[in-house]
């Protein structure tokens, strides 16, 4: 069955997801050898405490560039460009899932193309550029200048590393495992909306995940066959829920128009699947509201 596309996308992702998170122990390391080799080139009093002088104020914000250096060029560099290189893998499934339901389907149209390259570059932004410099370079040099200003020992600057560079819970973590999610699977959707809104389906496959936690709102969905009209007045009925904030986890701003790029929200791994009409006919499990 041509939905059976979508095990092969939900594979890969988790497979791209997992590759890059396998990486972030790597670059934890590489990063706290650098802060290690810098936290000798302080200046410190006769009791080992950092001093809180301009000086060493001014050698940290020198830092700052070796640390953007080191995520562009090290370990985690490499992982994010290996990282979105499944941006191309997700398309080619998506193309093949078109191909197989819709005759004659062209998969070498410029807007595609424009769609997966616009993807690649917005992501390598929020993971390489100011993205990852406001939620990991700003608050760790942040966090440094702290233990300057306060005269920290060196067992208070190691600490504060083993807290920041955690491979599950420290800075780049969370921020990379959050962002990496979403944003590979909201080019998966983004790229389906285009397609099927270019190809003027209007039938659609509400596709569970093999992830276990899902909110009511997609549990709801999941596994159902919808025309258009009865996924519109659902998700417009869901958007009026706790005074106009909607369902839990639905992103600020999401409205019908969105919707089939955001889903469920933040960290949603459903997918909204347009059908053919045919496709649609045939389906036993449809939508009953």
């Amino acid at each position: 069955m041509p939905i059976s596309h979508f095990d092969n996308l939900e594979d890969q992702v988790q497979e791209v997801l997992d590759n890059l998170s396998s990486q972030i122990p790597k670059a934890n390391a590489e990063l706290q050898d650098a802060f290690i080799e810098f936290y000798y080139t302080l200046d410190k009093s006769s009791t080992g405490n950092i001093r809180a002088s301009v000086t060493n104020l001014k050698k940290i914000d020198a830092f700052k560039s070796k640390v953007s250096n080191i995520l562009q060029d090290g370990e985690y560099g490499g992982a994010i460009n290996e990282y979105v290189d499944g941006f191309t893998n997700s398309s080619d499934i998506l193309n093949n899932y078109f191909g197989a339901i819709v005759q004659n389907f062209q998969d070498n149209d410029a807007l595609y193309q424009a769609i997966l390259d616009s993807n690649v570059n917005s992501t390598l932004n929020s993971m390489l550029g100011s993205g990852i410099d406001a939620n990991f370079t700003n608050p760790i040099i942040d966090i440094l200048k702290k233990n300057v200003t306060s005269g920290s020992n060196k067992a208070d600057f190691m600490n504060t590393l083993k807290a920041n560079l955690n491979d599950d819970t420290g800075l780049l973590s969370r921020y990379v495992n959050q962002v990496a999610s979403d944003s590979i699977t909201q080019f998966n959707s983004n790229y389906i909306n285009t397609i099927s809104n270019d190809l003027g389906l209007k039938y659609y496959y509400y596709k569970g995940t093999k992830i276990r936690d899902t909110r009511q709102f997609c549990l709801r969905l999941s596994g159902k066959y919808l025309t258009e009209g009865q996924l519109k007045a659902y998700v417009q009925q869901q958007m009026t829920l706790n005074s106009g904030k909607g369902w839990d986890g639905m992103i600020k701003g999401e409205n019908w128009s969105n919707f089939p790029v955001y889903r469920g929200g933040w960290g949603c791994r459903h997918y909204l699947i347009p059908i053919s009409k045919e496709l649609y006919d045939a389906a036993s499990n449809k939508w009953e509201g």
